[in-house]
């Protein structure tokens, strides 16, 4: 953007277009009048010479007719050029059919002739006086008549003389009206016109622009600074009965607007204020209604937990004794002891998590050997269901730095999930590789089971959400297992995601960074030692 040097105001924007715009017009309007003026100098010289040469003409005309004394119309009708004419006027005849050589004529002279010879119907011709710019010569052409040839029969020098030829011209020197005094004496006084013209207009101009435009403008533009500095109480007083009227009724509008928004906004924020302290003091309560939660889990999870470990332990002795009624009364006491066992741990696992309670045992893994110790512990329970339970490894995944109990609780998670839910014939697969693009671990268990809706899909991972309450009664569970692998991943530095197609199967894939990452602000944790850790 062009940068401006100069700002120019309004008020001197609309004076300087105006001056010059006047001048121009005056200017241009002025030049008709003296070109005008100049013309009808021209005329009125044209018109006194017509006068002039018409009563010369017939003077002379008068005193051949009263029959003058002959030596004086001799003198008349002889000299070539008279040097006292009858009138005031310096006039003068010439006789063309006497002269031998034209050349003998005064430069006007020959011009004027020239002229009456062009045209015969012009009776007059008004020239400039070569000698004197002060005056101006004015010739009246004099042609031959009959009463003309009827009495110059008697001269023999005009017995050939024919009707309507040009015999004489009768020249009048007169002042010139358009002499440069006079012509700069009109052009000066019409400039003066003129510039009083100007004058006026430039001060009609002032008062009107000053009054009807810069004034409002300025009262506006004072309203508009006084908003700026904060004062919305200030109101235009703009009363012009106009379109500026009507803008200052506007921004009066716009400033009520405006007040009543602010307003309003006050009032908002206030509500606002409020409902911030209220939520608060409810995260707050919240905070502590869940460190208490926590700690009741941890708590009651524990206390369950010991008497429930005696329990399984005496069902297992029931199961292993020889009595078949005995054993099946121990093996009905172990099931459901075993699912109510994981779900205490389920709920111990939650609340350390949700209090951030979570402690890592970084070592040295091997993902193929975890992976092969999960699948050879739950081979069993694929093979109760006459389900094809395969591993896969991809070459050989590096050794990574992360916690063997935790990976090892995800992966049993997602096996165990993929056993319960798969019918019978059906398969699980785990495949392990390593993806050198991403620098990680991924990890695939994918079975042949009925599949994740994609209505649920977005809520598979959420705490105690279920997609199919049948499954609830048919397998167990309280839906936890996957909200705690997912939160172990993260924690983890990894991702859990999920792939699905409904009646095909479901994939779920945990990857898994080289090392755990340091949580932002924290150390990374530390490793336990370079051992390596194989599962199991």
């Amino acid at each position: 953007m062009a940068k401006r040097f100069v700002r120019i105001t309004l008020a001197t924007k609309c004076r300087l277009l105006f001056g010059v715009a006047a001048i121009v017009i005056i200017g241009s309007t002025l030049i008709a009048p003296v070109l005008y003026t100049e013309t009808l100098a021209d005329e009125a010289v044209l018109l006194a010479g017509r006068e002039v040469t018409r009563l010369y003409f017939h003077e002379w005309m008068r005193a051949h007719a009263e029959r003058q004394p002959a030596e004086r119309v001799s003198d008349l009708f002889t000299a070539r050029v008279d040097p006292a004419p009858p009138l005031d006027a310096p006039l003068r005849r010439i006789r063309l059919h006497l002269l031998s050589d034209p050349g003998q004529l005064p430069v006007e002279a020959r011009l004027a002739a020239k002229a009456f010879h062009r045209d015969p119907a012009q009776p007059m011709v008004q020239l400039p006086n070569f000698d004197n710019d002060s005056t101006r010569k004015v010739f009246r052409a004099i042609r031959a008549v009959d009463a003309c040839l009827a009495c110059h029969e008697r001269d023999p020098q005009a017995r050939d003389l024919t009707r309507g030829q040009l015999v004489g011209l009768i020249e009048a020197e007169l002042p010139a009206d358009a002499s440069p005094r006079n012509r700069v004496i009109r052009r000066g006084v019409i400039l003066i016109g003129g510039f009083v013209a100007l004058l006026l207009a430039l001060m009609t101009f002032y008062f009107v622009i000053q009054r009807l435009i810069l004034s409002p403008v300025g009262q506006l533009k004072a309203v508009a600074d006084r908003v700026a500095e904060g004062d919305l109480t200030t109101r235009s007083e703009v009363r012009t009965g106009d379109e500026f009227e009507q803008l200052g009724d506007s921004f009066n509008e716009m400033l009520h607007a405006v007040q009543q928004s602010q307003h309003q906004l006050r009032t908002a924020n206030r509500a606002l204020d409020l409902k911030l302290n209220e939520l608060t003091e409810s995260n707050v309560a919240l905070f502590e209604a869940n460190r208490l939660k926590g700690e009741f889990l941890a708590n009651i999870s524990h206390e369950l937990r010991t008497p429930l470990n005696s329990i399984i332990g005496f069902a297992e002795l029931l199961s292993e004794s020889d009595d078949a009624r005995i054993k099946r009364y121990g093996g009905n006491i172990l099931t459901p002891a075993r699912m109510l066992l994981r779900m205490i741990n389920d709920l111990l696992d939650l609340a350390r998590v949700e209090a951030s309670n979570v402690k890592l045992t970084v070592t040295r893994v091997s993902p193929s050997d975890i992976c092969e110790t999960l699948v050879s512990l739950v081979t069993p329970q694929a093979e109760k269901k006459n389900l094809r339970l395969t591993l896969e490894v991809d070459g050989t995944p590096p050794i990574i730095r992360t916690d063997a109990g935790k990976v090892q609780q995800i992966l049993y998670n997602l096996l165990d999930n993929a056993i319960k839910f798969t019918p019978a014939g059906g398969s699980v697969t785990v495949r392990a590789t390593f993806d050198a693009d991403a620098d990680a671990i991924v990890i695939d268990v994918t079975d042949t089971g009925p599949g994740i809706s994609e209505a649920d899909q977005p809520h598979i991972f959420e705490k105690f959400y279920q997609a199919d309450a049948s499954t609830t009664r048919a397998h167990g569970g309280v839906g936890l297992g996957l909200a705690i692998a997912r939160d172990l991943a993260t924690i983890l530095g990894g991702t859990l995601t999920l792939r699905s197609t409904p009646s095909e199967g479901t994939t779920f894939t945990l990857t898994l960074p080289p090392q755990i990452p340091a949580p932002e602000g924290r150390r990374a944790p530390e490793a336990a030692g370079d051992r390596l850790e194989t599962g199991g």
